[in-house]
């Protein structure tokens, strides 16, 4: 089993020339349907499907990159787990939580930090894809009976790392000895299963040198569902339409100028 599957991309510069080839009033139409609601549209990805307006649900993933587990700080590995939730954009806006324990703060304390409500512990919680469930609520994310792993990175790619940063018992609680800053901290083992399909180990399966770097699970804040969600294909045909409308405009204020050199 390889240590974790990534994808990526890269694209080809299209060359110093591009930028001039680039018609002004369409650039401006491009900005305008960015201002006026694409950022909503790529956000409506992330929005459980299933769930009526006004439902409060959460999201979880696994980072894509990794990092040590040196540091006995729980903010270490909160500020990791934000900063590779920036890294998409288009995720909605939260506070993100590390899965994790040290000897001074367990994971679920770690988690009620933001998560203080009923809303917030009662919210089914899904993959970054909103449509994957993992637990109906935060308890139910510790029950040990956990029947999907936590398998999309921020970006919603597939992971299958072998071992997750947690510094926990299976529970939530601190694995006394083995938390993060210990020299061993625990792991969670995510792609294993019991004779049922249920992953026990996920945050809690064995233990492993602290200066090695694994990724970690981060979960959201209480989200809410919107009234409503703009669809993308009314976003794209206003992105056509102002493209056009650039395009057009453009072509008009050029005519003086090719009528006189025809002169």
């Amino acid at each position: 089993m390889s240590d974790e599957f990534r994808a990526s991309s890269s694209l080809s510069p299209i060359g110093p020339s591009a930028a001039s080839r680039t018609p002004p009033l369409l650039g401006m139409s491009v900005a305008m349907v960015c201002l006026l609601g694409l950022p909503v549209v790529a956000h409506a990805s992330y929005i459980a499907p299933n769930l009526a307006a006004g439902s409060n649900y959460r999201l979880i993933f696994v980072t894509a990159d990794t990092i040590q587990a040196t540091s006995s700080n729980e903010a270490t590995y909160n500020n990791f787990a934000n900063s590779e939730a920036a890294l998409n954009s288009s995720l909605p806006s939260t506070t993100w939580s590390a899965i994790t324990s040290t000897e001074a703060t367990s994971a679920i304390t770690n988690i009620d930090a933001v998560c203080t409500t009923s809303a917030c512990l009662n919210a089914p919680i899904y993959l970054v894809d909103a449509t994957t469930l993992i637990a109906t609520n935060q308890a139910a994310l510790f029950s040990g009976l956990l029947k999907t792993a936590i398998y999309e990175t921020q970006s919603g790619a597939t992971s299958n790392p072998y071992y997750v940063w947690t510094g926990s018992t299976s529970s939530g609680e601190i694995a006394t000895g083995n938390a993060m800053g210990d020299s061993g901290p625990s792991v969670g083992l995510p792609s294993a299963t019991n004779g049922t399909g249920q992953h026990p180990s996920i945050f809690s399966g064995s233990n492993f040198g602290a200066s090695f770097a694994n990724p970690i699970y981060a979960i959201s804040g209480v989200l809410t569902v919107p009234a409503s969600v703009p669809e993308p294909a009314s976003a794209a045909l206003l992105l056509t339409g102002l493209a056009g409308t650039g395009l057009v405009l453009r072509r008009r204020k050029q005519r003086p100028a090719a009528s006189l050199g025809g002169a």
